[in-house]
Order: structure tokens, then C-alpha cells, then sequence
């Protein structure tokens, strides 16, 4: 029964909405409260790719988080269950089946901070190239009467796809 009533609260409740809703709000807030030499500093793609980009990944993070204590939970009470019924049915508890429950988590989270620097690393990479093609992508935009006066669409075309192929190259690795 307790079960039944968490899988109906978990499949009604959204946590998302609400947090990328307060996540949008404060952002935009704190753009608005910059003084105009601050304002000035902050380029708006970099609001714009906030909004759109990185407060939706920090969301989804959150909600990956979340599923993760799920999963806890749901170990936590396999774990409980294990111990439990060797007591319950009077029986001996016998160890041997429990290294491996003991034993793979540690090897598991080994791996994971091992390779946790690698993978940071890897992450800024791509996001650093997903901001430089967006920037570029606004600034032909915003200077698309210098580009076609002084006739330089190919080297901005060339720009936005080499831009393209970084932020590719990135994703894939």
C-alpha cells in the first residue's frame, strides 16, 4: 500500500516545472538589478543561452539527483529485506550472498570519482564551444548589414561552420 501511494504521488508531482519557472524569474530578476555599466559587461546571448540552455541542464541535473535517492531508497529497502528475513524465517544469514550487494557499489563509486575529473573536464569543453557557436550565431546576425556591404558571407559562413564542427566534435567525445 505504502508503495502504491509513492508511485501516485511521484508520477503527479512535477518538480521540474516549478524549478525551471523560479530558475527563469531569478535570472531574468538579477539581469534587470545590473547597473548599466554591469548590464553593458553581460552580453545578451549569454542571457539568452541561460535561459534557454543551462537553466533546463540544471533542472534536468536536479531531477537526475532525485532519481538517484530513488534508487537509494529503493536499495536501502532491498537491503532491509535481505537482512530482515534470515531473522523473520529463523534461519542463518549467510554473508557470502551479500559481498556482491556490498561489493559493487564501492567498485561502482570507485569508478565514478576516478572519473569524475575526465568527464568535468570534457562537459566545460562542450559548453564552452555550444556558447562560442551561439555567440557567433548572434553576432553575424547583429552585424549582418556589415557582413553583406563589405561582402564577407563566406568568411562568416566558413566561422559559423567551423563553430558548428567544434561543438559537434565536443559532443561526440
Amino acid at each position: 500500500m505504502l508503495l502504491h501511494i509513492c508511485d501516485y504521488f511521484y508520477t503527479s508531482y512535477d518538480a521540474a516545472s516549478p524549478s525551471t519557472e523560479i530558475l527563469h524569474t531569478a535570472l531574468m530578476e538579477r539581469y534587470l538589478n545590473y547597473d548599466e555599466n554591469s548590464r553593458k559587461e553581460v552580453h545578451s546571448a549569454f542571457i539568452g543561452m541561460g535561459m534557454m540552455s543551462d537553466v533546463p541542464k540544471l533542472v534536468g541535473g536536479y531531477d537526475t539527483v532525485i532519481q538517484g535517492l530513488q534508487h537509494l531508497g529503493k536499495l536501502f529497502a532491498m537491503l532491509i529485506y535481505q537482512f530482515s528475513i534470515p531473522v523473520i524465517l529463523r534461519r542463518h544469514f549467510m554473508w557470502e550472498s551479500m559481498s556482491i550487494t556490498f561489493f559493487f557499489p564501492i567498485c561502482s563509486a570507485l569508478f565514478f570519482y576516478c572519473r569524475n575529473g575526465h568527464t568535468s573536464h570534457l562537459l566545460d569543453m562542450a559548453n564552452k564551444k555550444f556558447h562560442s557557436l551561439a555567440h557567433q550565431v548572434q553576432e553575424t546576425v547583429r552585424c549582418y548589414r556589415l557582413i553583406a556591404e563589405f561582402k564577407k558571407r563566406s568568411l562568416f559562413i566558413t566561422r559559423i561552420r567551423e563553430s558548428s564542427q567544434d561543438n559537434n566534435n565536443t559532443r561526440k567525445a
